[in-house]
């Protein structure tokens, strides 16, 4: 999870995903993302303005981060039952990952996918072959699933790095960030429960 600005929304998350009891850890990232939107009418970025008033504050990372007893408390006490690992920035957590990924594939001969939820150039839909292969594939079925922020998505360092990019069709492109893991979630136990088996 990197970037989410609301605890409700981490808290959400972290309750289907102890419930779904297919993940090993949580990874909360702080660092957020920055995203720029262009069309005929106007130009907004997301996240910058946030950057710059912690770095105002000389609070960086830490204003808006969320504490371990909100996403406790939003997670209906669900988060004490899974690992949480917490990070400052993208580039520990990259470290990290791949710590995690030489001592997996040891183990199981098997890389982690890291799988984006991001739109993005080469993104496949969540509903589609591509995405039904990559749930199934030995990678997949061990990957790290990235949700970005409400608003700035993934961060750039995480999309350049992905092993693939996945899109949830919707008519307006504007879907709750719980919901879309969800999404996701249900998806992923679908592919891996013999119910698409041939």
């Amino acid at each position: 999870l990197v970037g989410l600005k609301y605890a409700g929304n981490i808290g959400a998350i972290i309750r289907s995903a102890v419930q779904a009891n297919v993940f090993q850890a949580v990874h909360v990232i702080e660092e957020r993302g920055c995203r720029t939107e262009t069309t005929p009418l106007f130009t907004k970025t997301w996240g910058e303005s946030d950057s710059n008033n912690n770095n105002n504050n000389n609070n960086k990372g830490t204003e808006k981060s969320v504490s371990d007893k909100d996403i406790s408390y939003y997670s209906m006490w669900n988060a004490p039952l899974i690992e949480v690992r917490r990070f400052q920035t993208v580039h520990q957590f990259l470290q990290a990952a791949e710590e995690d990924n030489t001592n997996d594939s040891t183990n199981s001969h098997h890389r982690r996918a890291t799988v984006c939820l991001d739109l993005g150039c080469g993104s496949f839909s969540l509903y589609s072959k591509e995405a039904i292969a990559l749930f199934q594939s030995p990678a997949g079925k061990i990957m790290y699933l990235v949700i970005g922020a409400e608003d700035t998505g993934c961060p750039k360092k995480l999309i350049d790095g992905a092993s693939a990019l996945l899109e949830i069709p919707a008519m307006s492109a504007s879907i709750n960030v719980a919901s879309a893991f969800t999404a996701c979630l249900s998806t992923f136990m679908l592919c891996n429960s013999g119910a698409l088996d041939s």
